[in-house]
């Protein structure tokens, strides 16, 4: 079924499996990091529990299950529009608004209210980073070729881009997919609005992904097909000469 798959499609679709890995493992390093950072914010909440034992072994349990949503929603930090921990709240790379969060260790992670350091808008360069891996990879696996007869969207290697924003297509649709299923109620009231919007993260995916894939897909097929156009010198017969000592063939 693979093989029946056109060639063209297959290397979109691993572009965007790049890109959305790439976004994801950031995501997790990001959360990571935090936790890292909070591990004794989270520490003091595991142990002010009530319940002896059985009920710190629950809260990790239900801690390490949440672990890919906070992954996800630490990949939606880095895209830009963020996530929600209850209704009007939001935790973005330029301002975090939070109220009171319930007692679970994995939310010790998340950052204080006010404007994050300047360093924090720099996890915008996660997906762009994506962006160009994806641009890469769809340039690599192609031949490139121009047809001086075709239409003038071939002519400009406009296809070559194309595949670049289809790949950020692909990369935004899984990210959307992955916001929607991390999302969700936590509770009633307030606990109603938990994670990142769906639609918003595909955009910002698709937009922050495809447009450094079509320009790094596009630029490196210009630099192969330039290298290939250069014709190779031919090389005189007095240097060939010259080489050989000056003997002629017999």
């Amino acid at each position: 079924m693979v093989a029946r798959v056109p060639t063209g499609v297959r290397r979109v679709l691993r572009a965007g499996l790049a890109a959305t890995a790439v976004i994801v493992g950031f995501g997790a390093a990001v959360a990571g990091a935090g936790l890292a950072m909070h591990a004794g914010r989270a520490a003091t909440v595991m142990s002010n529990l009530d319940g002896g034992v059985s009920a710190s072994l629950l809260m990790a349990a239900v801690s390490v299950a949440y672990l890919p949503n906070v992954a996800i929603w630490g990949s939606a930090w880095s895209v830009g529009p963020g996530f929600a921990v209850g209704a009007k709240t939001s935790v973005t790379v330029s301002a975090v608004h939070l109220g009171a969060l319930p007692t679970v260790p994995l939310l010790a992670a998340l950052p204080a209210n006010g404007t994050p350091p300047t360093l924090a808008r720099l996890a915008l360069l996660a997906p762009i980073g994506a962006g160009l891996l994806a641009g890469w990879l769809l340039a690599r696996s192609r031949v490139p070729a121009v047809n001086a007869e075709g239409p003038w969207w071939e002519r400009l290697r406009l296809t070559d881009a194309a595949f670049g924003l289809a790949s950020g297509a692909v990369g935004g649709l899984l990210m959307g997919v992955l916001a929607w299923l991390s999302a969700g109620p936590l509770g009633p009231g307030r606990m109603a609005h938990i994670g990142p919007s769906a639609w918003r993260v595909g955009i910002a995916v698709l937009l922050e992904v495809g447009l450094p894939a079509a320009a790094t897909t596009w630029l490196l097929g210009w630099r192969m097909l330039r290298s290939r156009a250069v014709p190779e010198e031919p090389v005189a017969a007095d240097s060939v000469g010259a080489q050989t000592g000056g003997a002629q063939p017999v």
